[in-house]
């Protein structure tokens, strides 16, 4: 078994099929297995939850993923496998996150600086409030050699 997805499910049984849905439309060329632990009457967390189906997996890598995920592009579980099979120095490896607007999200966040707190999380919530094509934050943004606004995409390459 190549892979094991691990999702915690909390209160989002209306979100889960579509969840499901997306992972049986994956090709891959490997055997993936789907362990969901319902916290619906006991709530551990997420964390304690995915300790716990991390035991029953059989899978040489361990995906966690949250229920209200949809998987939009039917090779993400083959690229995320390709890519962390060819790179023997990477640990971990996560796919492009696109909200319901098409808006990138962040998934992993650096250290607060006085940076980050004066022009990138302004910016970031501009980028928000007014869209990805606004001429301000395209301006903005140049003059900010930290801040990058990525296309959004529905594959993680």
């Amino acid at each position: 078994m190549k892979l094991s997805i691990l999702i915690v499910n909390y209160k989002a049984d209306d979100v889960l099929q579509d969840c499901l849905k997306s992972i049986h439309n994956q090709n891959t060329n490997f055997e993936f297995e789907t362990i969901i632990r319902d916290n619906n009457e006991e709530n551990i967390g997420f964390g304690r939850g995915n300790n716990e189906i991390a035991k029953e997996a059989k899978g040489e890598y361990l995906f966690l993923l949250n229920p209200d995920t949809v998987l939009l592009s039917t090779d993400t579980l083959q690229k995320l496998v390709d890519y962390i099979d060819s790179h023997y120095e990477v640990g971990i490896v996560g796919p492009r996150l696109i909200d319901k607007e098409g808006v990138y999200q962040v998934s992993a966040k650096k250290r607060h600086t006085w940076w980050r707190m004066i022009i990138e999380k302004p910016l970031s919530l501009m980028y928000r409030m007014w869209g990805r094509n606004t001429n301000v934050l395209r301006l903005l943004a140049f003059f900010s050699s930290q801040y990058q606004f990525e296309s959004t995409r529905s594959d993680c390459d």
